[in-house]
């Protein structure tokens, strides 16, 4: 028999969506349940304070990976489109996480345009920090900083355009073979 999300508690919900799932609450499945839980919330099956707290798994290791050279670059941008290569210039100059760069909004961005000041909310660990964009001597540490001069500056909006930059980046890693795991290797 099925019953409707809404009614029962959230313990139910919980318990139903686990077994619907075929896993058990252990740690390390925990950001999947999270992620599917924040979706019911969205979605306004259930209630935020519904969401059960999961536990951290210790030991994960999630340190990046899979650097990409300069030569691989230049063929990414060959292929992605125009109004995305100063993000993209901007991730690989800096290794910053496209997730967190994407929210970088203008007025983060000092008036000169030689600061950019990320908060605490964005990064990985919580702390805020100054990235300097240009040199002592005023050159541009990045060739997107002449880009960032350039555009139009409105606070609250993002710094760079990201409008379906996912799916691009995932066409062109798929055309250049990029990201696929080779066993003879």
């Amino acid at each position: 028999m099925r019953t409707s999300a809404r009614t029962g508690s959230a313990t139910g919900n919980r318990t139903r969506i686990l077994a619907l799932r075929g896993r058990k609450n252990r740690p390390d499945c925990a950001p999947r349940h999270v992620q599917l839980f924040n979706f019911l919330v969205k979605r306004g099956t259930i209630q935020k304070t519904d969401v059960p707290s999961f536990p951290i798994a210790n030991n994960v290791d999630n340190k990046r990976r899979g650097y990409l050279d300069k030569e691989d670059m230049q063929k990414l941008l060959k292929i992605i489109a125009g109004y995305l290569h100063p993000f993209l210039r901007f991730l690989y100059a800096t290794g910053m996480r496209s997730g967190q760069a994407s929210q970088l909004t203008w007025d983060m961005v000092d008036s000169k345009v030689t600061e950019l000041h990320v908060p605490g909310e964005l990064t990985k660990n919580g702390e805020d920090f100054t990235l300097p964009l240009v040199y002592r001597n005023g050159t541009p540490m990045f060739d997107f900083v002449t880009d960032l001069k350039k555009s139009t500056r409105q606070p609250h909006e993002p710094i760079f355009d990201t409008t379906d930059f996912r799916s691009q980046w995932r066409q062109a890693c798929a055309k250049l073979g990029f990201g696929i795991y080779n066993l003879q290797s």
